[in-house]
């Protein structure tokens, strides 16, 4: 039973399309490098694939699921701006129920639930643009997916220019990413935002370049992992740290002095980017200072997916989590597996796990591989003299705990986890260069003398 694709689809999808390769092929001719171009090509070619297929499977298969629901939120937010642009804004802008606007919200079910309903807003925004049709609706969001995956590339790029294939692997061609990182969900968002946050750090803190970029896509990306996914802020806060302390520490000799300065000058940075997040987390109202909330947050996630996934068989089990931090420790370790490399291939029930379970067996081998070669100590000592891999591991540990705490459903935990997936399979390609001594530094982190956006700097650090 088709629930959301119709008579538009078919007319508008097509004209949508074509104007859209129109506008990347002229966008690409601007990238000088060949293989960058090819890169951003192929990228945005895969996530508009993406897009189309992840529309068909869930409206002939799925019959609708969330993407339906999100959808028919973002149908009324359309028809709000030609009844009045001004209830529209609001409609966007998520305001409290009013007189104005409560005819409305109230044909919406999750207007007060902000992560459920902040993809509507963003497709009732692009609604007014394709009469709110659902193919070209579904790919605005993978084109803004897309557009933050690219920004990703850019940073590891910039790090590690001669792994620019294998990167490329990580970030747009594994299969997981550019399937349910498309469409009308919070996936794509979430891919845009991380994509984002991490090049406005890089390129904002660590190179000192670019400012006004950078801040822009810090608060664009802060707004929208706020609203859709608070804890993957959570994941990724304490790992930046890190990497801008490592960084920084790196730039000064171990004299007394200039560690105090160095201490001092992070201490700052920290006490700015803290009390920035307290305004967000204040506008938001998830405290991401708080751990007791985080886990309890994530203790009553699991309960639901697994409460209202119980009878389609996808369900794991690797404990019950009382919500505790002692709790959390004690299943770390299960739920760092799960989130990585399961479903296993004999615990496959359907075609998603089927699909899933291939992918993470690709993962698993790759992991074996890469730290049986290196050997296993040697490959911690690379990580620990790679800020970069620090940041990266560090990140893909704390979300794949959160996620396998959290999931409870191979189905829900195949979606959850791909924000990690990029970050994962680039470390380990960055760990299997450094350990076929491939990569002979790290990028400097110095201001380059380039201006132009594609030409990476020359490395010198190691």
């Amino acid at each position: 039973m088709i629930y959301f694709l119709g008579i538009n689809d078919l007319v508008f999808a097509p004209i949508y399309l074509f104007f859209i390769y129109v506008v990347i092929y002229f966008i690409a001719q601007k990238i000088r490098e060949r293989h960058l171009r090819q890169y951003f090509l192929y990228g945005i070619q895969l996530k508009l694939a993406g897009a189309i297929i992840f529309g068909l499977i869930y409206a002939f298969i799925y019959q609708g699921a969330d993407t339906y629901g999100y959808w028919i939120a973002s149908k009324t937010i359309y028809t709000a701006f030609w009844d009045s642009p001004v209830i529209w804004f609001k409609l966007i802008l998520h305001f409290e129920p009013d007189s104005s606007i409560v005819y409305y919200t109230n044909k919406i079910y999750w207007y007060r639930d902000l992560p459920s309903y902040f993809p509507s807003a963003v497709a009732g925004f692009f609604s007014i643009f394709c009469f709110n049709t659902y193919s070209v609706l579904a790919m605005c969001l993978a084109i803004v997916s897309f557009n933050g995956l690219w920004h990703l590339y850019l940073v590891f790029y910039n790090l590690y220019p001669q792994l620019h294939k294998k990167l490329a692997i990580a970030i747009f061609y594994i299969p997981s990413v550019f399937f349910w990182g498309s469409g009308l969900m919070k996936e794509p968002l979430v891919l845009a935002g991380l994509g984002w946050m991490v090049y406005a750090f890089y390129f904002g803190l660590i190179k000192r370049e670019r400012p006004l970029k950078c801040i822009l896509l810090a608060i664009t990306s802060l707004i929208i992992l706020f609203s859709v996914k608070p804890y993957v802020i959570a994941a990724l806060f304490f790992p930046m740290m890190v990497w801008l302390y490592m960084l920084n520490i790196k730039r000064f000799k171990k004299t007394i002095s200039k560690i105090i300065v160095s201490f001092l000058a992070i201490s700052l940075q920290v006490v700015l980017i803290y009390f920035f997040l307290d305004v967000i987390v204040e506008k938001s109202g998830f405290d991401l200072r708080n751990s007791d909330a985080i886990l309890n947050r994530i203790r009553e996630v699991n309960e639901w997916i697994v409460f209202s996934t119980r009878e389609e068989g996808s369900v794991y089990n690797i404990g019950k989590f009382d919500g505790t931090a002692s709790g959390a420790l004690a299943m770390a370790p299960q739920a760092l597996i799960v989130a990585l490399f399961r479903p296993f291939l004999w615990e496959v029930k359907n075609m998603t796990m089927f699909a899933a379970a291939i992918e993470n067996t690709w993962m698993l081998v790759l992991t074996l591989y890469v730290f049986f070669k290196a050997g296993f100590f040697r490959s911690f000592r690379i990580i620990r003299k790679d800020t970069t891999l620090v940041f990266c591991f560090l990140y893909c540990l704390i979300l794949a705990i959160i996620v396998g705490l959290s999931s409870g459903n191979f189905g829900t935990l195949v979606r959850y986890k791909i924000p990690l997936i990029p970050f994962y399979v680039a470390a380990i390609y960055i760990l299997q260069a450094h350990a076929n001594n491939k990569i002979a530094s790290q990028v400097s982190t110095q201001p380059s003398k380039s201006k132009k956006s594609f030409v990476p700097p020359v490395q010198t650090n190691q």
